[in-house]
């Protein structure tokens, strides 16, 4: 009898330990997941204002008044904007250049995306709403509900067979 209550209580035992691993790997799994699409939607919403800049003649008003489509803005997005700006002040700090996110592009549902453009850090011309030189940076972000995010930034180049990718690289 006491052999039995033994097995019963090491059989119980290992099925919840068995549960819970199951039940752990299931979250890291969805976790995952998550962040895959996020990824792969951020990547697509850059993808999609690279192709609108390709299209783009001019770009010199591109980090002033260009933009990919109609834009949902509320007061979240305004603030994650607010903090981009906020962030790139501090890490490019030179004056009248420093560049300036603006949202050019968003597309809602379940996993909502936002692309930002800005004019690159090493151009001189103390305008920040105009490119001189041809080099913009892209920022696409996508969101799920419930905060989680994934990033990429792109350097662009205008060259005279269309847009260059200089860089790519996902970013927090």
């Amino acid at each position: 009898m006491v052999f039995v209550l033994l097995l019963a209580l090491t059989t119980t035992t290992l099925a919840g330990g068995l549960t819970l691993t199951s039940l752990t790997e299931r979250q890291i799994a969805a976790a995952h997941r998550r962040g895959v699409v996020l990824a792969y939607a951020a990547d697509a919403a850059a993808n999609r204002v690279l192709t609108g800049l390709s299209q783009t003649v001019e770009w010199a008003t591109v980090p002033g008044a260009w933009t990919s489509g109609p834009i949902e803005s509320d007061d979240g997005m305004n603030a994650r904007t607010a903090a981009l700006n906020t962030a790139l002040r501090a890490r490019f700090p030179v004056g009248h250049d420093t560049p300036v996110w603006r949202l050019v592009s968003t597309v809602g549902g379940p996993v909502r995306s936002m692309v930002w453009v800005a004019d690159d850090p090493n151009e001189v011309d103390g305008n920040p709403g105009a490119d001189s030189n041809g080099v913009l940076v892209v920022r696409a972000e996508a969101v799920t509900s419930l905060g989680a995010r994934k990033a990429v930034t792109l350097w662009l180049e205008r060259t005279d067979t269309g847009v260059r990718c200089l860089a790519w690289r996902e970013v927090d």
